[in-house]
């Protein structure tokens, strides 16, 4: 998979605090605009194969039950056997044993059923107060970018060089987190999927084709790494710490005020750190599209 060069996060007029801090939000699942983001899609949590092999008749996972039921019998039936004995009369009497496992059956059926959706909600629960994600996005010329995420092209995007270690920490070749991941863009429904169906791909980085305009590209951090909370008690928002090296450009959007370029240069100026190029946006009216026009240097 190669990953483009640079990527780009649009702000808000107001969010100028995210150069002036070097801290950007790594936004919690349930928080994002897609109410469908993060949510495991599954219908049972087994298919019909391994709830078969789960209730095939086996000592090794019936020993623990007859033991547990040993226990509970009147002091009366345990003088006459064993709790060994016992287990290892059934274990002899296959027979027995298929017909324990069949008086088990219709019970750990309804279990397995009954608790898909509860497993659903616990992942969603983990997955919206444990994870949070900074979504960049491919596209610096997308009219409906800058008009839902920049506040109707009156405020900036910064730039971001995909080169910098910031986003290349994963800790692990399987390591789900720290490391930029691309958005796979599919239209899915639970109908017939088990838990057995779906991956971190799937939970993490797959959303419905609508999303596609996006381009997105993703960070995904624990939240208990913040270098920041805000809210702690209400909505929480996880600021994370970025090197000022990781910004190679600010660009103003085609609409914005006055006084933003001026600020954004002031916190610029006074941060021997930041050197990223000051550009804006054009709107070419024969093409009907948006150019990026360099305007300053840094310094």
């Amino acid at each position: 998979m190669i990953v483009p060069k640079n990527l780009y996060k649009y702000l808000s007029p107001e969010r100028i605090d995210v150069l002036q801090n070097k801290q950007i939000r790594f936004t919690q699942p349930e928080a994002l605009n897609d109410p469908f983001e993060l949510k495991p899609l599954f219908e049972e949590l087994l298919p019909e194969s391994a709830i078969e092999k789960a209730l095939s008749p086996s000592m090794e996972y019936l020993e623990p039950a007859l033991r547990e039921q040993y226990r509970e019998l009147p002091a009366a039936n345990k003088a006459l056997i064993s709790e060994d004995g016992f287990v290892q009369l059934i274990a002899n009497n296959p027979d027995l044993v298929t017909q324990v496992y069949r008086e088990m059956e219709p019970r750990m059926r309804s279990f397995i059923k009954d608790f898909a959706p509860e497993a659903k909600r616990i992942m969603s629960d983990i997955l919206s107060k444990e994870v949070g994600i900074l979504s960049l996005s491919e596209s610096i010329d997308s009219n409906l970018l800058w008009s839902h995420y920049a506040a109707s092209h009156t405020g900036f995007v910064l730039e971001f060089d995909t080169s910098n270690q910031f986003f290349q920490r994963r800790r692990s070749e399987n390591d789900e987190l720290y490391h930029l991941r691309k958005v796979v863009y599919r239209d899915r429904c639970s109908e017939g999927r088990t838990l057995e169906d779906i991956n971190g791909e799937d939970i993490l980085l797959t959303k419905g084709s609508s999303w596609e305009y996006e381009t997105e590209w993703r960070v995904l951090a624990p939240t208990r790494d913040a270098s920041v909370v805000l809210q702690p008690e209400n909505d929480p928002i996880y600021l994370f710490d970025f090197p000022p090296s990781v910004v190679s450009r600010v660009i103003l959007g085609a609409k914005c005020s006055e006084d933003l370029a001026p600020k954004l240069k002031s916190i610029i100026e006074l941060d021997s750190e930041l050197r990223p190029i000051i550009s804006k946006i054009a709107l070419n009216e024969s093409s009907q599209k948006l150019e990026v026009i360099d305007l300053a240097s840094n310094k």
